[in-house]
């Protein structure tokens, strides 16, 4: 008896909420309705848009990405909403200036029947932060925004928070006795 057939795309939901998927061969990744309906902004986009703009950035020191939408009136509107929003210091301000100076602004295309999809920055690719087709990402949803992971990456981020909460968990774990 032959196994079905897997989506070369949307591969897996994993355990702790993350989403493993494949890229196709124009570096573009579906990003799974489960992952769609987590994050407000993705999920309210079906009504409204075929194509959302996003800003794509480094996320720390680690080979992922993180993506968040951009106001209609573009990054700068985006910024000054937040700052005002946030009341943000100036140090704040300045970090993230920095931040937003290694962005890649991209579309997520909105489709309506089917998975939305998102081509993979290709600078990010350059500096290998994300990976090339054939490889694969893991997507994670973290509050409203959408992080995007090199497998290897999401891995080696899982055991170091595994070891800074291995005394939490077990204080946890023994006052529950």
């Amino acid at each position: 008896m032959a196994l079905p057939e897997r989506s070369k795309l949307a591969d897996a939901v994993q355990s702790d909420g993350s989403w493993t998927a494949s890229l196709d061969n124009s570096n573009r990744v579906e990003i799974p309705v489960a992952v769609v309906n987590q994050i407000e902004w993705l999920r309210q986009a079906k009504a409204t848009a075929s194509a959302i703009r996003v800003a794509v950035v480094p996320l720390d020191e680690f080979s992922a990405v993180e993506v968040f939408p951009l106001s209609s009136d573009g990054l700068a509107a985006t910024i000054e909403e937040l700052e005002e929003f946030a009341q943000l210091t100036e140090a704040e301000r300045d970090q993230f200036h920095r931040l937003l100076a290694s962005r890649w602004e991209v579309n997520i295309e909105v489709r309506k029947s089917k998975p939305y999809r998102v081509t993979l920055p290709r600078e990010a690719r350059n500096l290998d932060l994300l990976p090339n087709y054939p490889g694969k990402v893991v997507l994670y949803p973290r509050e409203q925004r959408l992080e995007i992971w090199k497998p290897s990456e999401w891995l080696q981020n899982r055991l170091k928070c595994i070891a800074l909460l291995s005394d939490k968990i077990d204080e946890f774990l023994t006052k529950r006795v």
